[in-house]
């Protein structure tokens, strides 16, 4: 399961780590979406490719890459949305106050992992957190096992940059398809209305 250790070095550190803009990609394969934004701002997102929906206080980016692994090349897409937090902020509701919305999505071979080989789901989840802690050298505060309809989950906290920022992750496999929903805040702001809205948005469909 280092495959999952590979993918968070090559994604969760480019984005954690401020680096987007310097970030190359190839996006020849980029995930199909639309995106409307409704009344009260927040921008809805649905892919009928990746079939799921999600919304964000702003617009998404989506950026898309494969990288190559024991099992052969593996194709994977992060659509990010990027606050920048204000100096002296202290509304804990804004979603300004956070830094960074992420949902990232792994396609695997299907022979490699499904949602239905319950034999090897506990170490698939917990190779995908161990890389998420190891990719941005932090400490996990916390992980729970949920559950979206009857697909498995895992959901987590990392805290890093010095116990500075807070990493909030759940994880689904969805057959052979790992979604990632993400949002990194400063620490004093790590539980907001805002984050719940953004996790509790996210749907998957067939």
């Amino acid at each position: 399961m280092r495959i999952l250790f590979s993918l968070f070095l090559i994604c969760m550190t480019h984005f954690l780590l401020s680096a987007q803009d310097s970030l190359v990609l190839d996006d020849s394969f980029s995930m199909e979406y639309s995106s409307e934004q409704k009344q009260d701002g927040w921008w809805e997102m649905v892919s009928y490719e990746g079939k799921f929906k999600v919304m964000a206080p702003g617009q998404m980016k989506v950026k898309s890459d494969t990288t190559q692994t024991d099992i052969g090349k593996l194709r994977y897409h992060v659509f990010f949305h990027e606050h920048f937090l204000e100096e002296g902020s202290k509304d804990k509701k804004d979603p300004e106050a956070n830094l960074l919305f992420l949902l990232s999505i792994y396609e695997y071979p299907s022979f490699a992992i499904h949602s239905d080989s319950t034999e090897v789901l506990d170490n698939f989840f917990q190779a995908t957190v161990d890389g998420a802690v190891e990719s941005v050298q932090g400490q996990l505060i916390y992980t729970n096992d949920v559950q979206m309809d009857t697909y498995p989950g895992k959901m987590w906290r990392i805290n890093y940059n010095g116990d500075k920022n807070v990493i909030r992750t759940r994880a689904y496999l969805v057959e052979n398809r790992l979604y990632l929903i993400s949002v990194v805040s400063n620490k004093a702001f790590s539980i907001n209305a805002a984050n719940d809205r953004y996790f509790g948005s996210f749907k998957i469909f067939h």
